[in-house]
Formats: structure tokens, sequence, C-alpha cells
């Protein structure tokens, strides 16, 4: 499909108080992939989807306050130009049924959600090769499936705080973590033989 809109050094793509939010895949594409420096902000949507591979490249993502949303399978699946990753993620005060598998697929040097709800965190959706920092914080989780947090990935830092999960299954976090810090938080239910690879 042709392309929309075309916009030369943009840095930061702001969208608030929107009905429906829908981020094709390819919506956005960088002529200097080797420094991204678009950051994107959503707040105070109903609805917001992102389909799969919509972001070539971006500096971080921010998504505040949305009643429903959809990540898709790849949907944060970004070209990243350093050995380091520096792009940042982070969903505050969002409600969303799935966080699909691939959907954090890249690496990344933080994905912060904070105060959501999340009905099933799918296997394989935090699958990228580095992640500096995973923070869950004060999250509602129905489910965390098998291998959610994949053996193909290195967390340096992974936090879940103040959360309420009902089920935990089994081999749920199986990624080498360097550091992993749970506080505060419910785990209902936690199935047997190693839910979490230690």
């Amino acid at each position: 499909q042709p392309e929309s809109l075309s916009v030369s050094r943009l840095q930061l793509l702001n969208v608030s108080a929107a009905k429906t939010v829908v981020f094709h895949q390819q919506s956005f594409k960088s002529f200097n992939t080797d420094s991204p420096v678009v950051s994107v902000l959503v707040s105070g949507a109903t609805k917001v989807t992102v389909r799969p591979k919509a972001f070539a490249s971006i500096k971080s993502l921010e998504v505040d306050d949305v009643v429903d949303l959809q990540l898709e399978p790849l949907a944060l699946k970004l070209k990243i130009p350093t050995l380091e990753p520096t792009i940042t993620i982070r969903l505050r005060n969002i409600s969303t049924k799935s966080l699909s598998s691939s959907v954090f697929s890249s690496s990344f040097n933080s994905i912060i959600i904070q105060d959501s709800s999340i009905d099933h965190i799918q296997t394989g959706a935090f699958s990228g090769f580095l992640m500096g920092l995973v923070a869950l914080r004060r999250v509602n989780i129905n489910r965390i499936e098998r291998a959610a947090f994949s053996d193909q990935s290195v967390i340096e830092t992974l936090v879940v705080e103040s959360c309420n999960i009902s089920s935990l299954s089994q081999k749920a976090i199986v990624a080498g973590i360097s550091e992993f810090n749970l506080t505060g938080s419910t785990i209902q239910s936690i199935a047997k033989y190693g839910a979490v690879n230690v």
C-alpha cells in the first residue's frame, strides 16, 4: 500500500484521546535505521492495535491509559542497530487479553509494564535475544504460559513487584536471568516440576 505520511527529522509522534488507533505493518520506515530517533507516545485511547512489524525502527514506545491494547505476534519485532540494545518500552494502565507469542522478539534496553491487566502471557512472548530490564509492577495476570520467558532470551534483571498472578505454568520462566526480584506478589497456582528455571 502507498505511503500515507512521509516526515523527515521526526523525533516524536504523540497520539492522544483517540477512540481507535491501528499501527499497520511497516507503519514506520526509517531512512536512518542505524540511529533510530523517533519516540512514539500513545495515551488515552479506547483501543490500540499494533500489527506485526509495525515499527521498523524506533527509539521508544510508551502506551498509557488504553482500555484495550492488542499487540499481535511480532508486533515489536524491530531492527536493532547496535550490539547493546537501546530501545525502551513502557506500558502503563493498559488492559490486554494477551501478550502474543513473539511480541517482544527483539533486544530491548527495558520493558516496563505497570498498573495494568493482562489475561494471558503466551508462550514465547518474551523471546528477544537480550533484554536489560523486564519489570512487571502492580499487574494483574490471569495466566503465564509455558516458556513465556523463552530459553532463547537473556534477561539481565527480571522484576515482578506487587503483582497478582492467578496461574504460573510449568517452565513458564526459562530465560537466562542474571537477577530475579519477586516482591510483594501473590501467585495463586504454581505448576509442579519447576515453573521457574533457576
